[in-house]
């Protein structure tokens, strides 16, 4: 009866996958559909399918504490991500440097299911959580690192502020700033863009004062934030124990800022970025990661970065 199903998971595959490329689907349903789709084999057929690919599996934060309740995509708990390594390397995917692993490709010698482990943004729990496990299962690791949050050490802003607005039992807030008062019920969105708005203009040491009021209006302790240090990036420190671990540290920009219409603000991310790795790690920064995925083809006025 299973080989039915995966006769039946064959002709499905292409028009599940075309259609999970349109749709965005609640994660309730996308865990019950991988689930039978791994019981009718289509985890099997894809994996036939694309052997001879390159797989690059992309993380971001690693939970120092409970984020991964307030953004799931976005932090991931220790345990995942120690069972999804321990996965790939009981079912003998091949993890590869990522430079190893690109020569290969434009060689055409990549060894079956070549599967690179990339994070992305430089956050602390890179180093205090998940490093022992990189070094306990031996796996090449490439980190693209923004560095403005290590020139100017406090939560992430952007994040931090999305935070306090979903932690919030408030029901109204006073925003700081002359910003006026909303209703948190119709009017938080609101709220929170013209928060954002005005702290991405400030200077750091402005954003950290600005969040700190944001949390007393919004009556969330900002203590608690800053005593199991959410949302920090790495420090120098920390990131030259990682390059001295062997994870491959590269490019990301300064302010994690990709303009398209603008591309001396661009090329001024790449070297404020690159000037500051330089000082910490030894390897060539040769791989960039675009801030968001954004970028745009030189027809239509790309921002690449600098040769």
């Amino acid at each position: 009866m299973k080989n039915d199903f995966m006769r039946l998971g064959l002709r499905l595959a292409p028009l599940l996958c075309l259609f999970a490329g349109q749709v965005s689907i609640p994660p309730t349903i996308l865990r019950s559909a991988l689930i039978v789709a791994k019981f009718i084999g289509l985890f099997q057929i894809a994996r036939y399918m694309t052997h001879d690919g390159l797989r690059i599996i992309c993380y971001h934060g690693i939970a120092v504490a409970e984020e991964y309740k307030y953004r799931s995509r976005l932090f991931i708990r220790k345990e995942l991500f120690r069972r999804r390594i321990e996965y790939l390397r009981r079912k003998r995917y091949p993890i590869l440097p990522l430079g190893e692993a690109v020569e290969a490709l434009a060689l055409d010698r990549l060894p079956p299911c070549a599967t690179v482990v990339t994070m992305d943004d430089g956050w602390e729990g890179v180093y205090s959580v998940a490093l022992p496990i990189i070094k306990e299962l031996a796996i090449p690791v490439t980190l693209y690192v923004p560095t403005y949050y290590i020139q100017h050490p406090m939560p992430v802003f952007s994040v931090t502020l999305a935070y306090l607005f979903w932690r919030t039992k408030a029901r109204r807030v006073e925003l700081p700033g002359g910003l006026g008062t909303y209703a948190l019920d119709s009017q938080a969105e609101q709220a929170e863009a013209l928060a954002q708005e005005l702290g991405a203009s400030l200077p750091a040491a402005d954003r950290l004062k600005f969040l700190r009021e944001m949390a007393e209006a919004l009556g969330v302790s900002f203590e608690d934030i800053e005593t199991q240090r959410l949302f920090r990036a790495l420090d120098e420190q920390q990131l030259r124990q990682l390059a001295d671990a062997g994870v491959d540290i590269q490019l990301h920009s300064h302010r994690h800022e990709w303009p398209l219409d603008d591309r001396e603000k661009v090329e001024s991310e790449i070297v404020e970025n690159s000037a500051f790795l330089e000082r910490v790690v030894s390897h060539p920064l040769e791989h960039f990661c675009y801030p968001s995925g954004a970028y745009a083809q030189p027809d239509v006025g790309c921002c690449l970065p600098p040769s």
